[in-house]
């Protein structure tokens, strides 16, 4: 009896040892795999939204050539925040949770960047911020903080020219002879940089090429085809005499205002300018259905978010490898005219 006692405690021990192993092996082949890979979380306002998912496709182009280049595996995760911002915060504190290496956002809403920004400090991972930008003073909150996107100002400035220069040259836009250029004003989200200063600077540069201008209406479709499409219906009917020309602050608006033409049977359609130029806009303005629409760089973007938010991952300083990167934190990328050729 006694030897089976103490036969049963030493086989006991051996299992407790042999678990024991075991555990510590899966320890070490966890910790061994997080050696191995960077994880970088992105963080999209909007999968639907079209712009974006422009970008999106880039950010996985760039991440295969790095991946190819990498010691390590290069791990991507994009995450929908639906447009929510409370869903966004969630998936932010999930994402820090989860100890990713970098986050990289495309913000819901700007106005949360500082929480944000604290909740990344206090864990340490960097974020690159793209096509949403911070203000100055949250981005000033800490060094380990990026942006990649554009200047909302020259998108507008652009189209203001294009509008300038197809108003001087088709007196008939002028419909009712005044010398006054009466538009509509379709903007993007309420409160999104880019919306604020494509709106503002196309006015001013319509009227720096001395134009004068009045404003029917404006309204916000939150950069939507059919939300334009449905505002646009209505204002078409109360203005459709007045209209000279529709300012969007993007293409799918843009797109949206050629779609409630079509529906009412316009013959003729207002000259309308968005931002983008994305496939359908560009499309849309071979067939004569826009007047123009700004390049937005999505490859450029793309690949320097993915590229800044790799080299934070390996402890890196991005300004080592990127040139042209303005006050230490921002990387610009430029708007190009697109008109009928």
């Amino acid at each position: 009896m006694i030897y089976k006692q103490k036969l049963k405690m030493l086989i006991g021990i051996l299992i407790v040892l042999l678990i024991s192993g075991c555990q510590s092996d899966i320890s070490t082949n966890e910790e061994n795999n997080n050696q191995d890979s960077i994880r970088i979380a992105i963080l999209i306002y909007r999968f639907d939204d079209e712009f974006v998912s422009y970008v999106m496709e880039e950010i996985e182009k760039e991440r295969e050539l790095l991946d190819d280049l990498s010691n390590k595996q290069l791990v991507v995760d994009f995450i929908d925040g639906n447009n929510q911002s409370d869903l966004q915060l969630d998936q932010i504190k999930d994402s820090i949770e989860n100890k990713y290496d970098v986050l990289a956002i495309n913000l819901v809403d700007r106005s949360q960047a500082a929480r944000v920004i604290d909740m990344a400090k206090n864990a340490d991972i960097p974020i690159v911020f793209f096509n949403r930008e911070p203000v100055q003073v949250d981005m000033a909150r800490w060094d380990k903080i990026y942006y990649v996107g554009s200047k909302g100002e020259d998108a507008g400035r652009i189209q203001g020219e294009i509008i300038a220069e197809t108003w001087n040259n088709n007196p008939r836009i002028d419909k009712n002879k005044d010398g006054i250029l009466q538009y509509i004003m379709i903007q993007g989200q309420q409160g999104h940089q880019d919306a604020l200063l494509r709106t503002e600077w196309s006015v001013k540069a319509i009227e720096a090429n001395g134009i004068k201008v009045e404003q029917l209406v404006s309204d916000t479709a939150n950069w939507q085809r059919q939300e334009a499409k449905e505002k646009m219906l209505n204002y078409l009917n109360v203005f459709s005499e007045e209209i000279e020309f529709i300012i969007s602050n993007n293409d799918m608006m843009a797109l949206g205002a050629v779609d409630a033409m079509k529906e009412l049977e316009f013959e003729e359609y207002i000259p309308i300018v968005g931002v983008d130029a994305i496939d359908i806009a560009v499309n849309a303005l071979e067939r004569g259905e826009l007047t123009g629409t700004v390049y937005n760089d999505h490859v450029k973007q793309g690949q320097m978010v993915i590229r800044m938010a790799y080299y934070l991952a390996i402890n890196e300083d991005p300004k080592d490898y990127i040139d042209s990167i303005e006050n230490g934190k921002y990387y610009r990328v430029e708007y190009q005219k697109v008109i009928k050729k």
